[in-house]
């Protein structure tokens, strides 16, 4: 099954218990210090229990259920060795209701005489045996939702012919349904087609065991032989059936309407719910009565004093179901199949099938003639679909025949012609899932088996992975942003800002978060970091509504400074970062705006801003996109130069105000022959008022070998520039 039909999540048995065994009653006593309880003894064909019971219909020679220590009934409850009333007691003589087999009963249950002791009870009873397949539901394939869709994929993988077992056939009467009742439907396009039936004179009652152990099986619970039937239709065929207790449908109408602002509607589930305008509910000439496709009314639903019926076969458009259902907070069985879909088509045999089983439980009922259906257009019951053999062939890897393919096709139901080169295929419309040529071929191959598929390696192409250049730029920013001691983090993508260009979400996770954010910086402030002094960043999205077909996404480096000297960090950060990357800027500062903007030096673009948000946090962010055209991300290759390099350090006292990189720069642009100024040391001088700032320097030239007296001109020009421009003392 897992390889040609779908994945099988679980297998289990129908026993909802285990080790319970037939007893026989050999005796039975008084219990000394209890007058309801008795002391029994019981043969389980291996050896004598001696069990305490509180049942008044037991009897010597009966064949009884016996739970045994250990053994594990419905509800977890396990079977203990007991002293009760000052007597041991090895087991449990058993109930319906305690295995788990009926909601009540009246004493213990009594086996048929012929048992034997010893024997497993679910043998007897024929509870138990079958087996539990549980399949995964494929969102495409509703049709897996059912007994007969099951049936149908198994008989394909099996080879064999299938025949449905569901007999639709029943007794109408000469009254017709349309006499005794009216349908109508306002929205036609969230409900397609709706059938109503009324059936007159029904008993309700307990449906029977074999219904009942199907149900209990497929986790749904037994109400009544009505309610069960329509529950177990749903089961056999997967479509949703809904009954209604015909007295309680006021004025004798059904009517498929939009729910008014302000009604309600007590459920099944005794919960009373509020509906809207956009909940399609079924209603009577005045009151809703169900959640169309979801769950029925409490008031109209049926009960032992039921007499008449209104069965309602209907389709219902699957979005329509799971919006309301999320909205309202339902999920049903009815739900799960409606959500998946259910064709218009397949109502007449299922409203058959319904009837066919209520008459077989309830002989004397009458059911009216003839349905009442509203419908609208209703789609065509088949599509056709010509593909290729050779085309499927190659999509395959395989070397299938025009007949092998055409032989699983209409094993699938999906009957098949071969015409020249050509499959012609008649897609049934409850298989809207194939559309295509790809579709057919991978309905053969599931069923002609994927570990027949040669194990043939493709060919490979040894093509290096290119990394877009925005994600190596990505990469080399995180790289420096981690050596300049911030830390990365990571923030969602939504906030509810409002704004002109903001970008709204049509599926909102919650009130909160409305939009995509327009600007990441202030996803940074809202973190709550239990910290003094923090240096973080981000490399986020900023997105934008233009009023095309999709929003703006720029990404941007987003980053938050919380320190004494946030501003001077946060700039000089920008200063290091953009300066690595090879890029030259200027800083243009505004009126009433407590930071700079940031420009490109060579052609004055906004490439992004810092600013100081307080006393001690400062912030800043920067276009990826714009500074990417102006980066070379591949670094050229230089050849190795042939002459040596002097190399020097110099130290200089400034100003707390004085722009280190400004003098890093000015000292860099000094003289040709200066190849790299690196900053190594920045410290506050004792006495607080001034700082000591170090480099590293290298000079070089492309031609020859430097003598000492060049090195030392260059130190003196770099020594009278720092005095001039900078106020800067060369430190001894």
């Amino acid at each position: 099954m897992d390889l040609h039909i779908t994945e099988v999540e679980s297998v289990s048995t129908s026993a909802s218990f285990s080790h319970v065994v037939v007893g026989e009653i050999l005796a039975i006593r008084d219990h000394p210090n209890a007058d309801k309880l008795h002391l029994v003894t019981v043969n389980i064909g291996t050896q004598e229990l001696a069990i305490v019971c509180g049942a008044s219909n037991i009897a010597v020679g009966q064949k009884v259920p016996v739970a045994l220590v250990g053994a594990v009934l419905p509800g977890g409850f396990e079977i203990k060795e007991a002293v009760i009333r000052g007597e041991k007691s090895f087991g449990m003589i058993c109930s319906e209701t305690e295995l788990g087999l009926a909601d009540r009963s009246d004493g213990i249950l009594v086996l048929k005489p012929s048992a034997s002791p010893g024997a497993p009870v679910e043998e007897i009873l024929g509870t138990g045996t079958d087996f539990i397949i549980e399949p995964k539901i494929l969102s495409n394939r509703p049709d897996f939702m059912s007994y007969v869709g099951m049936g149908r994929e198994l008989a394909a993988v099996l080879n064999i012919d299938f025949k449905s077992p569901v007999e639709t056939k029943f007794a109408e009467s000469k009254t017709r349904t349309m006499t005794m009742l009216k349908v109508k439907v306002e929205d036609n396009k969230l409900c397609p087609r709706y059938l109503g039936r009324v059936v007159k004179n029904v008993t309700v009652k307990p449906s029977p065991r074999w219904i009942q152990d199907i149900l209990n099986a497929s986790g749904l619970r037994p109400i009544n032989n009505i309610v069960d039937i329509a529950n177990f239709v749903m089961l056999e065929l997967g479509n949703p059936i809904h009954t209604f207790d015909y007295a309680k449908v006021g004025d004798r109408e059904v009517v498929v309407r939009h729910a008014h602002d302000g009604e309600t509607l007590l459920c099944l589930d005794g919960v009373k719910r509020q509906l809207d305008s956009k909940t399609l509910i079924i209603a009577d000439s005045k009151n809703p009565i169900a959640i169309a496709g979801i769950i029925g009314g409490e008031e109209s639903g049926v009960t032992d004093q039921t007499r008449d019926l209104v069965i309602e076969v209907a389709a219902f458009d699957k979005v329509s179901i799971r919006r309301t259902s999320k909205r309202l907070g339902i999920a049903t069985d009815a739900k799960l199949h409606f959500e998946r879909g259910v064709t218009p088509l397949s109502l007449e045999n299922a409203m058959s099938r319904v009837l066919n089983l209520i008459q077989d439980d309830s002989p004397t009922c009458e059911i009216l003639a003839n349905n009442i259906d509203v419908h609208a257009k209703l789609p065509a019951p088949f599509s056709i679909l010509r593909v290729g053999v050779e085309e499927i062939n190659q999509l395959l890897g395989i070397n299938i025949s025009a007949a092998q393919m055409a032989g699983i096709l209409n094993r699938l139901d999906l009957p098949t012609e071969i015409r020249r080169d050509d499959l012609v295929v008649k897609i049934p419309a409850y298989r809207a899932d194939l559309v295509g040529m790809p579709d057919i071929a991978e309905e053969i191959l599931r069923i002609y088996g994927t570990d027949q598929v040669p194990f043939v390696m493709p060919p490979i192409v040894g093509k290096p992975f290119e990394m877009p250049d925005i994600e190596k730029l990505k990469l080399k920013i995180r790289e420096l942003m981690v050596r300049l001691s911030f830390t990365e983090v990571y923030t969602h993508p939504f906030d509810n800002m409002q704004g002109e260009h903001v970008v709204k979400i049509l599926n909102p996770l919650s009130h909160d978060w409305e939009h995509l954010t327009h600007n990441p910086a202030l996803q940074l402030q809202d973190l709550p970091i239990n910290r003094p002094q923090y240096q973080i960043f981000e490399i986020a999205v900023a997105f934008e509504d233009h009023g095309s077909i999709l929003p703006t996404e720029e990404p941007v480096l987003v980053g938050l400074v919380n320190h004494p000297d946030a501003y001077r960090l946060a700039r000089g950060t920008v200063d290091q970062l953009l300066q690595s990357l090879g890029l030259q800027i200027k800083a243009e500062e505004f009126l009433h705006y407590d930071g700079v903007m940031l420009q490109l030096a060579d052609i004055g673009s906004d490439i992004g801003s810092v600013q100081a948000l307080s006393g001690q946090r400062a912030q800043f962010i920067i276009g990826l996109s714009k500074i990417l055209p102006h980066i070379t991300i591949v670094k050229p290759f230089v050849e190795l130069n042939k002459f040596p390099t002097i190399k020097f350090d110099m130290a200089f006292v400034v100003a707390p105000e004085a722009r280190i990189g400004e003098l890093q720069t000015a000292i860099y642009d000094t003289d040709p022959l200066i190849q790299k100024v690196e900053l190594f040391d920045v410290f506050n001088l004792p006495d607080g008022a001034d700082r000591s700032v170090a480099f590293h320097i290298e000079l070089r030239a492309e031609d020859r070998t430097l003598v000492g007296a060049e090195g030392d001109a260059v130190h003196a020009k770099i020594v009278e520039l720092a005095k001039a421009q900078f106020r800067a003392d060369l430190r001894e």
